[in-house]
């Protein structure tokens, strides 16, 4: 709306830039961004941790090993806009932490649904693994 005011001037860049103006003070409102940024900043601050997966880590001026960890980075654009990998440091990512909670308001309620949904899967995926890995190292009986 502003590059509109800009290139068509005055009166007529006006109304685009009201239409604008009215659309962002009907939209749904959240700040669940901002106490998600909050949040993590916070954290960025003060969780002294130094185990950052090395596949999040810039590598451009580091060893060979070090390029070749970042190369194990997943683009999860390249994966349909998700894929299961670590970005969070260990300690963080151990402690369960999660910052963004969306809301129930606008297009948000739809994400939390979806983010419920991709969570389920993630929990089922880790069960059916932990049970397969059970199941292969369970002591095999003697036979007699």
């Amino acid at each position: 709306a502003y590059l509109a005011l800009e290139k068509m001037g005055l009166p007529e860049g006006l109304l685009p830039l009201s239409e604008a103006i009215i659309y962002v003070c009907e939209a749904e409102k959240s700040n669940s961004v901002v106490i998600a940024k909050d949040a993590a900043g916070y954290d960025a601050e003060h969780v002294k941790d130094d185990n950052v997966p090395p596949w999040v880590k810039n590598a451009v001026y580091g060893s060979e090993e070090d390029k070749a960890q970042a190369r194990k980075y997943k683009y999860p654009h390249d994966y349909g806009g998700y894929c299961e990998q670590q970005y969070l440091p260990d300690a963080l990512q151990n402690a369960g932490v999660r910052y963004y909670h969306p809301t129930g308001n606008g297009s948000e309620a739809q994400f939390r649904h979806f983010l419920e949904k991709l969570r389920q899967k993630l929990n089922q995926t880790a069960r059916q693994s932990n049970a397969e890995h059970t199941e292969h190292t369970k002591p095999k009986k003697e036979e007699e």
